[in-house]
């Protein structure tokens, strides 16, 4: 996957006039200009450098800030490498479609409705599937708390979570969108913070123990309903549902 999602960017740097060797000499900067125009349904905010410092200073919002959230739909040319990691840590939510995540020389694909997060500081690449690409919505934090929440939800044998109760995250996501869009007050900093708490505790909650379970009873309980539908002309005990 990550083969073929490299080649669909070289093609699209040769078309912009990049001249280059290997992939691994172009910038991120010369990728992302290479790429402008290529996702028309994208919608973003994000906080300026010198905005995230100044907020970071203030104590209500240095345990968690939001620097950046947005949405892209499906575009074949999503590419992003950062061989020295970010300063922000990162979440990805796909909603359609699949991509995949290059995580410490090792490759993960990532399908509808998964998740991951990287810690700050942390080289990584992803990108999406040119056959089936990805939408998601991402977002940027940074503060006291962020690497608490990234050990929390990173802390696994695999970086990709599953998060088949996709509505809950979405509206999380799409509130804190809301409240970043007015990055010059500071009681809509404040609520952004909120919602990117709950927006964490609510992923970390999903991949404990208890969504296995959750998962396990609503197929039972499915299967017995198309159990049911096939045998309405029977008498059904108890047990022959239970098995």
């Amino acid at each position: 996957m990550k083969k073929r999602n490299e080649r669909a960017i070289e093609q699209l740097l040769k078309k912009a006039g990049v001249r280059f060797a290997s992939l691994v000499e172009v910038s991120l900067t010369t990728i992302r200009n290479a790429q402008r125009g290529a996702f028309p349904d994208m919608r973003m905010i994000d906080l300026a450098p010198n905005q995230c410092d100044a907020f970071l200073r203030q104590p209500i919002l240095q345990d968690l800030l939001c620097t950046r959230v947005g949405f892209q739909g499906p575009s074949p040319a999503h590419y992003i490498p950062r061989p020295a990691g970010s300063r922000d840590h990162i979440l990805i939510f796909c909603t359609a479609g699949r991509g995949w995540l290059e995580l410490k020389g090792q490759e993960w694909p990532v399908n509808k409705n998964d998740a991951f997060l990287i810690p700050q500081g942390t080289p990584h690449i992803y990108g999406a599937d040119p056959d089936l690409p990805w939408a998601n919505y991402w977002v940027h934090f940074r503060g006291r708390q962020g690497a608490a929440f990234a050990n929390l939800i990173s802390g696994r044998d695999s970086p990709v979570i599953h998060l088949p109760r996709n509505e809950e995250v979405v509206a999380y996501v799409e509130q804190l969108y809301q409240y970043m869009g007015n990055v010059h007050a500071d009681s809509a900093l404040i609520a952004a913070s909120g919602a990117l708490s709950q927006l964490l505790c609510l992923i970390q909650f999903r991949m404990g123990t208890a969504e296995p379970k959750g998962r396990t009873a609503e197929e039972g309980i499915e299967k017995s309903i198309d159990f049911m539908h096939k045998n309405l002309a029977k008498t059904l005990r108890l047990g022959d549902l239970a098995k």
